[in-house]
C-alpha cells in the first residue's frame, strides 16, 4: 500500500488533540501521574487480567498507551520525512497537515508535546546535537540514523544535519520538478561540507521559484525565457518586484544578496542553516501568495 504522508500527520495530529483533551479533563498533574504509573499497571494488567484492574488502572493505562502511541507516531512521521526524497516537497491543501509536517521540521511542538515533554523529559542532554526533541528522537537513534543512511546514500554525520535542516517544502500547487532536485542537492552538499554550493543552491531555489511563477501567471512568456538574453532584459530585481509585495519583497533581495556575496567570493558563508531555512519558508509563501491564480490559471498546469 503506497505511504500517504498526509493521512499520517492528519492522525498525529488528531492524536494531539485527543491527548490535549485527556489532559484538560484530568487536569495537569493527574495526567503526569497516570503516565508515570502506567508500566506498573500494564504489570497487574498482565498479572492479574482486565477484570481486577480498578477505574484507576484502567485510567493509567489509556494515558500511557495514548501517549506511547502518539509519541511513536510522530517519531515514525518524522522518520519518514528525514529520509524518504520523494518528501523533500509536498503539494497538498490541507492545512492540517502541513502545519505537523512545517512543525516536524521547524521542530515546534505540538499542543500534545507541550504536555508530554515535562513529563517524558530527562538531565541526560540526549538531545542536544540535532534538537529533535519534539519528534522523540534522540542524539543517539539520530547518528544510528545518520551511519545507516551514509551507506545507503554516500553522507557523513554531516547528512542527517542536512536532512534536519533541509525540511520538506510544502506548497498548495503543483511545483516544478527542478525545485526538489534542488533541495535534494542542497541535503548532499551538507554531507560534504560544502557550504558555498549551499549558498548558490539557496539563491537558485528563490530564483527557479519566481522564474516559474513569473511564467505561470503570464508574467513572462517561454519564449523569453529561452531567449539567449533573458537575463540581461529580464534580471532577479524584475521578477522580483512581479512577483513579491512588502516583507517578502525585501527578504527576497537580502537573499539574493546575501547569496550573491558568497557565491561571487567577497563573503565568506555564515549561518548557512539560516539561508536555507528562510530560503524554504520565501518559496512557501510565494507559492501560496499566487495560490489562487496558478490553480486556475491554464499555465499552472504545466509548470517548468
Amino acid at each position: 500500500m503506497k505511504y500517504d504522508v498526509v493521512s499520517h500527520a492528519k492522525k498525529v495530529s488528531s492524536m494531539s488533540t485527543s491527548l490535549s483533551e485527556m489532559a484538560r479533563q484530568l487536569g495537569p498533574k493527574a495526567f503526569a501521574d497516570s503516565y508515570r504509573n502506567g508500566p506498573q499497571h500494564l504489570t497487574s494488567l498482565l498479572d492479574d487480567g482486565p477484570s481486577k484492574l480498578t477505574e484507576s488502572s484502567r485510567q493509567a493505562l489509556r494515558v500511557y498507551y495514548g501517549a506511547q502511541e502518539y509519541m511513536d507516531a510522530k517519531r515514525q512521521l518524522a522518520l519518514n520525512l528525514l529520509t524518504s526524497p520523494k518528501l523533500a516537497t509536498l503539494t497538498t491543501t490541507d492545512s492540517v497537515a502541513a502545519s505537523v509536517i512545517r512543525a516536524i521540521g521547524l521542530n515546534q511542538p505540538l499542543p500534545a508535546d507541550r504536555i508530554l515533554q515535562p513529563i517524558v523529559a530527562d538531565a541526560s542532554k540526549q538531545f542536544d546535537d540535532y534538537e529533535m526533541e519534539f519528534s522523540y528522537l534522540d542524539d543517539s537513534q539520530l547518528q544510528d540514523l545518520s551511519w545507516d543512511e551514509f551507506h545507503r546514500w554516500y553522507s557523513t554525520s554531516g547528512y542527517i544535519h542536512g536532512q534536519i535542516v533541509t525540511r520538506c517544502l510544502i506548497s498548495p500547487v503543483t511545483l516544478p520538478p527542478s525545485l526538489p532536485k534542488i533541495l535534494d542537492e542542497v541535503r548532499m552538499c551538507y554531507a560534504f561540507g560544502q557550504m558555498v554550493a549551499i549558498y548558490g543552491l539557496c539563491r537558485g531555489l528563490v530564483e527557479t521559484a519566481i522564474t516559474d511563477v513569473c511564467v505561470r501567471i503570464g508574467a513572462l512568456t517561454k519564449a523569453q525565457l529561452e531567449d539567449d538574453y533573458f537575463f540581461r532584459d529580464f534580471p532577479p530585481h524584475r521578477r522580483i518586484n512581479w512577483t513579491l509585495r512588502g516583507s517578502d519583497k525585501s527578504e527576497a533581495f537580502a537573499l539574493y544578496t546575501a547569496t550573491s556575496r558568497v557565491i561571487h567570493g567577497s563573503k565568506a558563508p555564515e549561518d548557512t542553516a539560516s539561508i536555507v531555512r528562510r530560503s524554504i519558508a520565501l518559496v512557501e509563501r510565494l507559492y501560496s501568495r499566487h495560490a489562487h491564480p496558478l490553480a486556475s490559471n491554464r499555465n499552472a498546469l504545466t509548470p517548468m
